[in-house]
């Protein structure tokens, strides 16, 4: 499944993918597509976070990773790279506010 937004002029997308066991999510945009961060949840609610240094795409990779596992109760996988050139804080406010309606729009769309 795909959702997809666009945010101050350029595509942020979420590719969302049904495992056996799990859910492997992909989420990118911005003017530059790139791996910055990387969170894995339990259903326990234990997250463990990789991000490369200099980026802050974690905003958004742990709280899918924590809300997906929470409420479909399996290990989730979320990958995420956004970027906006020279962003600001409220610009910065405005990507994470989409990814969070993108985030209650996969929700709602599972019935979870």
């Amino acid at each position: 499944m795909k959702l997809e937004r666009t945010v101050l002029g350029y595509p942020i997308w979420a590719e969302i993918n049904r495992l056996d066991s799990g859910w492997d999510i992909g989420i990118y945009g911005g003017c530059c597509t790139h791996v910055g961060a990387v969170s894995m949840a339990e259903p326990s609610g234990d997250v463990e976070t990789i991000e490369r240094l200099h980026h802050k795409d974690s905003f958004v990779s742990v709280r899918w990773a924590e809300e997906m596992s929470r409420l479909t109760q399996e290990p989730v996988c979320v990958r995420c790279g956004i970027h906006y050139d020279s962003a600001t804080k409220e610009q910065l406010s405005a990507i994470i506010a989409e990814c969070d309606e993108m985030l209650q729009e996969l929700v709602a769309v599972l019935r979870i």
